[in-house]
């Protein structure tokens, strides 16, 4: 599965310190977008993706300590990490940015090797929050769509294979922001003495489903133990 090249918003009133931060970035592939000062950096976040925000603290209008606390306490951005750059080096600084709810800090001169390092670890454990979140959500589709069968169940009415696709589409449902979603999945049901094979892709944002020639003779486990599963 191809992965969405990371997106980093570069948040400084300085020009040159962005353009060293677009270089260095540039060297890992990130694709860099920059923001003037605390206005500029929210407006990007609120209209594209945005997978982390280095920004310096002391900008005037809105510093970074602000724009870091917006950015948390937002419901759509909070799982953005952020770092903040500053040359302030008191403890109380600090706490002041782990209050507003900032990821990590870098201090200026900052060196390149530990920028590259900390956006790579803030990276990958955003990439495992989402993933986890992911499963999550699958799991709670799985759940509500047993609950609802046997909620509504009726004999004379009820649809086996539209159900399916409904619980294929929630599982299947891409989105290029969340790693890890599966890209198919094989649903097989008993009939009779074999199996039915189906497979579901999703192509161009809709799902299709296709019959696969799979079948194999139904053992007695088998027989006792299934009736039908994904």
């Amino acid at each position: 599965m191809k992965t969405a090249i990371p997106v980093i918003l570069c948040v400084d009133d300085e020009p040159a310190n962005l353009r060293l931060l677009e270089r260095t970035l540039g060297t890992a592939d990130y694709l860099v977008l920059k923001a003037n000062d605390g206005r500029e950096a929210l407006a990007i976040i609120g209209s594209r993706r945005i997978d982390l925000v280095l920004t310096d603290i002391m900008m005037p209008g809105i510093d970074g300590f602000e724009t870091c606390r917006r950015i948390k306490e937002d419901e759509k951005y909070r799982h953005i990490p952020v770092i903040m750059i500053t040359a302030l080096g008191s403890k109380a600084d600090r706490i002041r940015g782990i209050e507003m709810g900032a990821d990590e800090f870098l201090a200026k001169p900052f060196d390149h090797g530990e920028v590259l390092a900390r956006v790579k670890m803030l990276l990958r454990t955003k990439e495992l929050d989402e993933m986890l979140v992911d499963s999550y959500s699958n799991i709670r589709h799985l759940t509500t769509f047993g609950s609802d069968i046997m909620t509504s169940f009726s004999p004379s009415g009820f649809d086996l294979m539209s159900q399916i696709d409904s619980l294929a589409n929630q599982i299947i449902r891409k989105d290029a922001e969340v790693p890890g979603r599966p890209s198919t999945v094989l649903v097989r049901i008993a009939e009779g003495r074999s199996f039915a094979w189906h497979r579901y892709i999703c192509s161009s944002g809709r799902l299709k489903r296709s019959d696969i020639d799979l079948c194999a003779p139904l053992g007695m486990t088998d027989r006792k133990r299934r009736r039908g599963h994904i």
